[in-house]
């Protein structure tokens, strides 16, 4: 550590004389993995948590739990030299847990949360010298406290709700005006587009440099076992980038009249299991993402990404497509009758 650390560093036996610490110490970082660690963390579960509960109440969140997580070394070590912001950002992934168990096509955001906070709190349990526990643990607490009786603000729910409404209302209307496509033309390549594509490589490059700043920064630890451990941390990460890069080339769904498939689906889809479909929000990361869901005869539903193509007229060529099986299907029953 710098002198420049030490002088601003969260610091539990300093504070009483010098109080800035406690807001200075969030925003210092022991090395550039992990301020990159945490602008990642903080841009893919804080950008759509806020959409759903207010820009106040995700700040009062991050707030809440850097400041617990620094408070409660006051009674852990009170020489630690505490820095970074991984207290906020674990009680902004513990709140979203809580907070979005009724959110539509919320299983991916809660996943990615569970994730971060499982893995922020096993590196603090094996790796001390790279990840405060106590801090970590102490901001999920209270992320998971506050989500619990800290709902979305009532315009803010009320905003969304009438979002889905008209949303809703806009897609049965235009839904009501799609006609079946020509047999010629009942088909649709989805692929990424160049903008999704862009946003792809930004994230790989980001995993890459970050791993390989940890592995960097790992000989300087002294704690061989907390060395081991970033090291091993740096090649996960690069090992996720890598992954990342390859799962994006083996993007792509075909559909036509019997159905769709594409290497992401675990098996095809025929039309004659889907109902019907709707456009929406399926995720939301670093930016948000649009998708199509599909309702099934027997009422579950599943969804794809849009890919990056905008989602109303995605969803409205599928339907058309939808249309043009199921009159293919009705032209066959009644041949079938007839002989």
């Amino acid at each position: 550590m710098s002198d420049f650390d030490l002088q601003y560093a969260f610091i539990p036996a300093f504070v009483q004389d010098e109080p800035w610490r406690v807001v200075t110490g969030v925003f210092l970082h022991i090395a550039p993995w992990h301020l990159l660690n945490n602008v990642a963390f903080v841009l893919l579960l804080g950008s759509w948590l806020e959409k759903d509960i207010g820009a106040v109440r995700l700040a009062l969140l991050f707030a809440a739990g850097a400041l617990a997580g620094e408070l409660v070394y006051l009674f852990v070590d009170p020489f630690a030299v505490v820095l970074g912001a991984s207290g906020g950002l674990m009680a902004v992934a513990a709140a979203a847990l809580v907070m979005e168990r009724k959110a539509f096509f919320a299983r991916e955001r809660r996943f990615l949360a569970g994730l971060a906070v499982v893995t922020t709190l096993g590196l603090g349990l094996v790796a001390p010298a790279i990840s405060a526990f106590a801090a970590h643990a102490v901001g999920a607490l209270a992320g998971v406290v506050l989500g619990l009786v800290m709902p979305a603000p009532i315009g803010v729910r009320a905003r969304n709700l009438a979002e889905v409404e008209r949303a809703t209302a806009e897609w049965m209307a235009a839904r009501a005006a799609i006609v079946a496509s020509p047999a010629d033309e009942a088909n649709l390549e989805l692929r990424p587009t160049t903008q999704l594509a862009a946003g792809i490589a930004f994230l790989v490059v980001l995993l890459v440099l970050t791993g390989v700043s940890t592995i960097v920064q790992a000989g300087l630890i002294r704690d061989s076992t907390s060395a081991t451990v970033a090291v091993v941390l740096g090649v996960w990460t690069v090992g996720a980038g890598a992954l990342t890069a390859l799962r994006f080339r083996r993007t792509g769904i075909r559909f036509d009249t019997d159905g769709f498939r594409g290497p992401r689906l675990k098996e095809p889809v025929t039309w004659a299991e889907v109902e019907s479909l709707f456009p929406g929000r399926v995720y939301s990361g670093l930016a948000e993402l649009g998708g199509v869901g599909f309702v099934r005869h027997d009422g579950r539903r599943f969804g794809i990404r849009s890919a990056g193509h905008p989602v109303r007229p995605l969803a409205a060529k599928l339907e058309s497509i939808r249309l043009a099986a199921a009159d293919a299907r009705a032209t066959t029953a009644r041949s079938s009758s007839s002989s």
